[in-house]
């Protein structure tokens, strides 16, 4: 008869393949993602992170000043993001997020408990969507279980925190989905590049690198 001790130690082995694949997942993430931000879907003035003219809007890193986090999926890649722009950060579940963006909430999802990699996790990420002044939107998506801060119709301004990151939905580890996108006639969601501002300067995001949100209060609206 197996003791209690014996029961628990089979169980955390049992954990150590699936800890395994995953870690191994997210490496092999950040390396085909950061190659794919190469890729002919991309223009030349964004693979180097900057366009030598370019009058759109600056978005703030979505987190705490204090904290740098890495892109670990950028737009267009191999994995998740195809013809999309849309960038992923690798977050401890429980890290603060917040607005990147001044705007209204139109939208918010914090219900979930569930999450994988099948498509029937695709409608269960937690997620909070903001209306910005121009008519375009930003999602912050896999949000933890009741881990909105805000409620539809709220207004928020930037730097806010609305929300805590988790991993529900379609997402295989803990990590925040940011996008921004407008709506066509048909109200069809089409997302668009984010530069943002950094400790860096301002740019695009590249995969495999770390950013966080400079501490002077500069940002735009």
């Amino acid at each position: 008869m197996l003791t209690k001790n014996t029961k628990e130690k089979r169980k955390k082995q049992s954990r150590l393949p699936e800890r395994l694949l995953i870690t191994l997942a997210f490496l092999l993430l950040i390396n085909v993602c950061s190659k794919a931000q190469d890729s002919d879907s991309i223009s030349p003035e964004l693979q180097k992170t900057q366009f030598t003219t370019d009058t759109s809007f600056i978005y703030q890193i979505p987190f705490e000043t204090e904290h740098s986090h890495m892109l670990v999926q950028g737009s267009h890649s191999m994995f998740s993001h195809h013809n999309q722009y849309a960038s992923d950060f690798y977050v401890k579940p429980g890290t603060p997020v917040c607005a990147s963006r001044s705007g209204v909430v139109i939208d918010v999802k914090s219900d979930s408990k569930v999450h994988g990699l099948r498509k029937k996790f695709l409608s269960k990420g937690n997620h909070i969507i903001i209306m910005h002044a121009d008519s375009t939107f930003a999602a912050y998506w896999h949000l933890k279980h009741d881990g909105s801060t805000v409620t539809e119709g709220d207004t928020v301004q930037v730097g806010d925190i609305i929300g805590y990151s988790g991993n529900t939905g379609y997402s295989a580890f803990p990590h925040l989905h940011f996008m921004v996108f407008r709506k066509n006639e048909n109200n069809k969601r089409i997302t668009m590049p984010v530069r943002f501002r950094t400790q860096k300067g301002i740019c695009y995001l590249k995969p495999g690198h770390k950013y966080c949100r400079p501490k002077r209060k500069n940002a735009q609206r």
